[in-house]
């Protein structure tokens, strides 16, 4: 299945507007020839490699990911929004559930189920509003059902803490069921499955936590990662050239 050939030309015209404004933009950082550790330890061709690298790996997030997943659920017909805001009121009552949630989870009173945690959140009636605007906003809203958070780093323990109570006042904010989740544009654990003892203790991968192709299949439909991933081949490897170019590598 994967993407129609319209949605890869859609796709394709994305990532070259994507890659040329990251071309267009890319200044190489003189601070690695400054450093004296780095300037006689490591040639200057590589040092201008390295910057280039680390000026793209930066790049990847918000710069690219939110836009492409607006960019193939309009493609797919099915309505999105980037840096969506959600409700700023929300129930004390719901925060305060969800806090004993979350500490119970920490105290491992009780194990991630966030289908009963919803459950048990709506249930508590939508009175005693307040404003809370920390963390309303959600990097792509899509399908009038679905909110993801885009992380691209590996999250530690306080991290977890805090997307499990972000995901979960989702649903208390918009006052009825929501899927909630943070995606996880690829996994960083390949071959092996993404999981650590943090995400176990708070979240589900699969349910509230989508990893790689969970994420991008739900967004595209079956096989959108792996032509997300030839469509990255195909325009990156070529951006990447002009890239070396503008950091002067020869």
């Amino acid at each position: 299945m994967g993407l129609s050939s319209d949605q890869k030309k859609a796709l394709d015209e994305q990532l070259e507007k994507l890659f040329e404004a990251k071309v267009k933009s890319f200044k190489r950082p003189t601070g690695l020839d400054n450093s004296f550790a780095q300037a006689n330890s490591i040639p200057e061709r590589d040092r201008r490699i390295m910057s280039a690298v680390h000026s793209w790996s930066t790049s990847f997030g918000q710069q690219f990911y939110e836009p492409i997943a607006r960019s193939i659920a309009l493609s797919s017909d099915k309505d999105a929004h980037e840096q969506w805001a959600s409700p700023v009121e929300i129930s004390q009552d719901r925060v305060a559930r969800i806090d004993k949630i979350v500490a119970d989870l920490g105290s491992k009173i009780r194990k991630p189920d966030v289908d009963s945690e919803i459950k048990e959140i709506l249930s508590i009636p939508n009175k005693n509003l307040m404003d809370d605007p920390n963390d309303n906003i959600v990097d792509v809203y899509f399908d009038k059902k679905y909110l993801f958070d885009i992380k691209t780093v590996g999250p530690n323990k306080k991290d977890w803490i805090e997307f499990k109570q972000m995901t979960l006042k989702w649903s208390a904010r918009m006052n009825k069921r929501m899927h909630g989740a943070i995606a996880i544009p690829y996994n960083p654990n390949a071959p092996r499955p993404y999981t650590s003892s943090a995400v176990k203790n708070y979240m589900q991968v699969g349910k509230d936590v989508l990893v790689a192709a969970d994420f991008w299949d739900l967004i595209g439909g079956k096989g959108c990662y792996e032509d997300l991933g030839n469509a990255f081949k195909k325009i990156g490897s070529k951006y990447w050239k002009k890239t070396l170019k503008k950091a002067g590598v020869k």
